[in-house]
């Protein structure tokens, strides 16, 4: 069975798609698509808990390791997704190390954390015992920040130094648009992406993107960058189009 920490700790390029849709059955299905990883998304999407749970059912159904993005830095929204057992947990626009280390206090129990107590899926609904569960406080899912303005590029060092930080996740359209560039990803942009490159591999974190690009062109630009995890393209775009492509097909052929 796939380990996310232990994919990461092999030092392999992780290569994922993300699920914005609601129907479980996406998951499933893209564990046959050649992923390394699904990123289900519930900040930029309507997707609530009860579809959520569905998702990572499916996603170990079809073999492999879900990370989720939650909203916001809050730990009442960060428990109750780590209670249904995800294998990654995703914090968005965390922008210093006093932030990182709120984000990880929610996903770590007493006395090096604040989490609250009440795995279910989390722990094989009981079958997985507390010992095990405590005797590596900063095991378990995997712990990535989002990187997404030029404060948090400044301050990575200081942030990739909290315990328990595991890794860092580009996010390149905040990051235009907190210096005022929002969708030019070249120039200013580009620079602070490669000085965050830089640092995080400084600090022995690894780094990756997440990117709507799902075209050969776009993939490439992000495939030439070293980074570590790339998460590309999405159920939508995939559905979008391959639907396009079809009906181009058939529409050429009618003009024939």
């Amino acid at each position: 069975m796939y380990d996310l920490r232990n994919m990461l700790l092999e030092h392999r390029r992780l290569l994922g798609t993300h699920v914005q849709l609601a129907d479980h059955r996406i998951c499933e299905l893209l564990g046959a698509s050649g992923y390394d990883f699904l990123w289900i998304d519930t900040e930029h999407t309507s997707t609530d808990y009860q579809v959520l749970e569905a998702h990572l059912i499916s996603a170990r159904a079809g073999g492999l390791p879900a990370v989720v993005r939650v909203p916001w830095n809050d730990h009442v929204l960060v428990k109750r997704v780590l209670d249904m057992g995800p294998d990654g947990i995703v914090f968005p626009m965390i922008n210093s190390a006093a932030e990182a280390r709120r984000a990880i206090a929610s996903c770590i129990y007493p006395p090096e954390g604040t989490r609250s107590y009440g795995p279910v899926r989390a722990m094989r609904y009981g079958t997985d015992s507390l010992t095990d569960l405590l005797k590596d406080p900063y095991g378990g899912p995997v712990r990535l920040l989002q990187v997404e303005s030029a404060r948090a590029v400044g301050q990575l060092a200081d942030i990739a130094a909290v315990p328990g930080v595991d890794g860092f996740i580009l996010g390149p359209m905040d990051l235009s648009g907190s210096i005022g560039r929002l969708g030019q990803l070249d120039g200013p942009t580009d620079e602070l992406i490669e000085q965050a490159i830089r640092t995080a591999h400084a600090c022995g974190k690894p780094i990756g993107v997440s990117t709507g690009a799902d075209d050969a062109a776009g993939l490439s630009h992000w495939l030439s960058k070293d980074l570590d995890i790339i998460s590309a393209g999405s159920d939508i775009g995939h559905i979008l189009h391959g639907a396009l492509r079809t009906s181009a097909i058939l529409r050429a052929h009618k003009a024939e």
